[in-house]
């Protein structure tokens, strides 16, 4: 993925796209996997907690 497609993707994830934001989450899904877990389980509560943070913080992000 080049640069300029990974803003695009960010971009469209900011304003509200639904699938910009599944991309994005595909992209970092295994260190979202790993920091779900608690030990060596898979947690789902703090995976959600985790989703939800990234949502919410996204259209924060600065970008050039």
């Amino acid at each position: 993925m080049t640069n300029d497609s990974f803003r695009e993707i960010l971009r469209a994830a900011r304003q509200g796209d639904n699938e910009a934001f599944r991309k994005l989450i595909r992209l970092y899904w295994p260190m979202i996997y790993i920091n779900s877990c608690i030990g060596d389980r898979y947690n789902e509560d703090l995976n959600q907690e985790i989703l939800l943070a990234i949502f919410c913080k996204l259209r924060k992000f600065p970008m050039k």
